[in-house]
Formats: C-alpha cells, structure tokens, sequence
C-alpha cells in the first residue's frame, strides 16, 4: 500500500499566489521534495488554478486526488475554445525568404484542412491592435478601459487613474490621517488583475514606480500597494518590464512554472499557456530565472542573454541574442529573424485578433527574417508575404479567418 501524505489545498493555493505563512513553508517544503510524483501535481495544480479554476479549499489526501487532477498530464483549460488544430512539429526542410526593405515576416500557426465556413462570408478590413483592457479591482469591481474612457479611484492609499491607453499607481498615504495609515497597515494586500484581450495592448505604472508595457492576450494580478519586504506580481501573456530599483525589496515575477528575480533592471518576458517555452530576455541590469517549485536552481542572466524554460521538462537554458527582434512591438514594429511560419502567425493572431489555417503542410515549412510596421492593417502584410514568397502563398479573408493556400 502506497503512503498516503496530507496536505491542506490552502498550503497549495497560497504557495502559487505567493501568500504562504512562513510556518506553512516548512510543511510544503517537506512535502514537494519527498517526491518527483508531489512535484508533478503540484505543477499541474498550478495551472490550474493559473487558469481561473476554482477549488474547495479543505483538507484533502492528495494521493487520492491524482486522478481527478490527471497528475501525468498537463491540464488543458482553455478560456477561448477556438477551431484550431495547431502543427506541432515542422518539417526540416524550409525556405528561407529575407525581407526587401520596407518588408515584412510573417506567418504561422496552424495548420488543418480548410475549416468549414459558411459559403456567404464578407471580408472585411483586418486593423491592428489597439489600447484597451478590463481592470478588475479586489472587491470584484470591472472596469473597461480604452481610449474613449477615461477613470479615477481612490483605493487604500492610492490613486488610480487611467487615461484610456495607460493606468497610474500612485501612494497618496501623505494625505491620510494616523488612523487611516495604521488601518492600511493592518489590512492584507488588495489585488488588482489587468487583462488585455487579443488585439489589444496597454501601460501600467505600478505603485513602487515599476513601468510595464503589456501585449495581446495578457494578464497581471499585482498588488494595489507592495508589502514592506518584497514586490511580487503574477503574469501570462508578453510584457516589457522597466523595474524601479529597490535593493530592500526585490521584484518577483510570478509566470506559469518559472519565477524571476529582479532588482531593478529592464528586460521582455513572453509566457503564453499554449507556448511551449517561456522567454525572457534581459535588455539591461541584472536577473534570475529559476523554477517556481521543486528543483529551485537559478540562471542568472546579463544584458543581452535570454533564458529559455522548456516547459515539457522543466530545462532552463540560456543563449546570447539581439534584444531587439523581442522587444521591437513595444516600440511599434514587428521583427522577426529566421522565424517559422507557425510562430509568426500566432503573434498575428494575438494582434490582429484573427484565427489563422493553412491548406497545406508546406506553407508551414516556410521561414522568414525581417520586420513590418505593427499598426498596419493586416492587408499590408498579407501583400508583402505574397510577394517575398513568388507567390507561393495567397491569402483569404473569411470573417476574420485567415486561410493560407499553398500555391504550387
């Protein structure tokens, strides 16, 4: 008979959102090291509950929860559920097509046969992403936020304000009276979670001063104010980072399965749930990059180096690169070198909010290097892979499903 272990879903739950009492550190600590199977579940759990799952949160035996949390499996929780069958594994042969100048890249996501859409369709005009989010405040509160509304809050001790493409973090405690400061102090930290859908893009400046650009289909939860001994925050999507330096109090981010250490320092995560790997990439300052659970060892990375987690094995490794083929978009351009058509598309996906096909196996076979402005219309790309391609590849435009014929 296998031993049966113990362990309150509380301890688990709390330890993901980083709220673990130091008392319960001990208790998970001995628990997720007695064995690689606790190490598993506990990464599952943890997108699980990344995914917005809700759970009981009682006393529970965990061997006898396995089943129900499919401990040798990865969950597949899906927010959107789309029509996509997405090619896992490109062929080897490819072609490689450089860009002329004013170029572009592109392309790459899925590939099916010919999803069935309704023979009446109107092609309509595929814009780029914009500035809009839904800010959910601690007490369940929404707000959407874009270019035509504006928004001002007083939250214990800050005040929020959003201009429609940015929202400010600012301390306003200096105005408070005694009383209101030693009652802030009392209280836990309050969460807020900014969420950009696809096709869509926003500014945040936290309270400590902390800048973050986020792009499509991204999500953070963060703190209203920090605590007086660390920074931590909870992110999946793509961001640029610019931390406000605070040797007192170091800044975590929280992603998936990995964990990020900073100081202060500049640098561009990508850490989507269908990505098999998350990227991060150091423009400036100093990181580390470990495992969230388990086997906690670090990576430390300099400017210019990135680290690269492998998400099926846990691996972390790191490379030396040009920072500016990742974090191009936030300065308005897309750019992109020797990159395989399902990667490029998925970024178009994410900006143009559009679902991508190809016909055939081979237009996915296809590579291309180069960069294009991003706030062009998707019909100025899609003219600009025809022709870098001899044609080779023609799009069609079918409600905002995008279909990739191979020509030859």
């Amino acid at each position: 008979m296998s031993k049966k272990i113990n362990i309150d879903y509380k301890i688990l739950v709390d330890k993901i959102h980083g709220e673990l009492a130091k008392s319960q550190q001990m208790i998970f600590n001995q628990w997720i090291n007695e064995s690689s199977r606790h190490q598993r579940y506990f990464e599952n759990l943890s997108r699980y509950v990344e995914e917005g799952s809700y759970f009981d949160i009682s006393p529970v035996n965990v061997e006898e929860d396995w089943k129900k949390l499919k401990l040798d499996a990865a969950f597949k929780v899906v927010h959107k559920p789309r029509k996509r069958v997405y090619f896992k594994k490109l062929v080897a042969a490819a072609t490689i097509i450089s860009f002329l100048v004013g170029g572009s890249l592109f392309y790459s996501q899925k590939f099916s046969s010919t999803p069935e859409i309704a023979e009446e369709h109107i092609e309509i005009e595929l814009k780029p992403g914009k500035s809009q989010a839904t800010l959910t405040l601690d007490n369940g509160k929404s707000y959407e936020l874009n270019q035509d509304a504006g928004l001002e809050i007083d939250s214990k001790g800050i005040k929020i304000k959003s201009k429609g493409s940015s929202i400010t973090y600012q301390k306003v405690t200096g105005d408070l009276g005694a009383d209101q400061k030693k009652d802030l102090l009392k209280n836990k930290l309050a969460y807020n979670v900014l969420e950009v859908p696809r096709g869509g893009e926003f500014y945040i400046e936290l309270s400590d001063g902390t800048k973050v650009w986020i792009n499509a289909d991204s999500r953070l939860k963060y703190p209203v104010d920090f605590s007086d001994f660390d920074r931590i925050v909870e992110f999946i999507g793509e961001a640029y980072f610019e931390v406000a330096p605070n040797p007192s109090k170091p800044f975590i981010v929280k992603s998936g399965m990995q964990e990020i250490e900073v100081l202060g320092t500049a640098f561009n995560l990508s850490s989507y749930d269908d990505d098999s790997q998350i990227v991060t990439t150091l423009v400036e300052g100093n990181v580390s990059v470990k495992r969230a659970y388990g086997e906690t060892k670090s990576i430390y990375l300099r400017p210019n180096q990135q680290s690269i987690f492998i998400k099926k094995t846990g691996k972390i490794i790191s490379k030396k690169v040009d920072p500016y083929q990742y974090i191009a978009w936030k300065s308005g351009e897309f750019y992109f070198k020797y990159a395989s058509m399902v990667d490029i598309m998925k970024v178009m996906e994410r900006w143009y909010d559009i679902d991508v096909f190809f016909d055939s196996r081979k237009g996915t076979q296809l590579k291309f290097s180069g960069g294009f402005e991003r706030f062009a219309n998707f019909d100025k790309v899609q003219n600009i892979i025809e022709k870098s391609s001899d044609k080779k590849l023609s799009f069609e435009n079918k409600n905002k499903t995008i279909i990739i014929k191979y020509n030859i």
